[in-house]
Formats: C-alpha cells, structure tokens, sequence
C-alpha cells in the first residue's frame, strides 16, 4: 500500500530502509568526531511551490559535520545512474572534508 503522497514508496519499503537507516547507526554509534568530520551525506527533497502539488522543486543536496555543500535541482525520477552523476559532479566538488565548502 502507497504511504507517500507521490505513490512512490510502499510499507515494505519504507521498512527496509528504516532498517538500513538504524544498522548504519549503530555500526557508526561510537566512531569519532575526526571520523565524522569526514562523511558526506546527501538527502533528497521535493518541495511543492506556492502550496500547489502540481509546481514541484525536486533538491539533491549534501551536508557534513563541517556544515553545507552545492544543492543541486534535477527533474524526473532518480536513480543510481542519475545519483552518482550529480554526486560526482555537484555535490562533492563542493565539499572539502577541511571544512571548507566551495560554490561549483
């Protein structure tokens, strides 16, 4: 049964993820500062403009420890290919593990 407001996920998925979500918690529970200090992490948002559902702003951006990297805006569904793409490109030319984040 469809639980997201765009159909795209279902329960089980939903619940497969979550798991994956707490394993990489508890794995990295005690790990470092100096160890987190040098992890990217990238989320996915779609924002509905103006309250209207049908004007939709889809985001990939990336944060760290240090603070925030490029945010970069894509259209259509994504998926491994189109992830790593953006990634490769945008998101960690502007992320230094320094500190020192920089516009692409």
């Amino acid at each position: 049964t469809p639980i997201c407001s765009d159909n795209s996920h279902d329960i089980s998925t939903l619940i497969t993820h979550l798991q994956a979500h707490l394993k990489f918690a508890s794995e990295h529970l005690h790990d470092s500062e100096k160890a987190w200090e040098k992890v990217l992490l990238s989320d996915e948002v779609k924002i509905s403009l103006f309250r209207n559902p049908n004007t939709t702003v889809k985001l990939l951006d990336c944060y760290s420890a240090k603070g925030t990297g490029q945010c970069q805006r894509f259209e259509g569904p994504m998926d491994g290919a189109r992830y790593a793409k953006i990634s490769d490109k945008k998101l960690h030319p502007s992320w230094n593990p320094d500190g020192k984040h920089r516009a692409v």
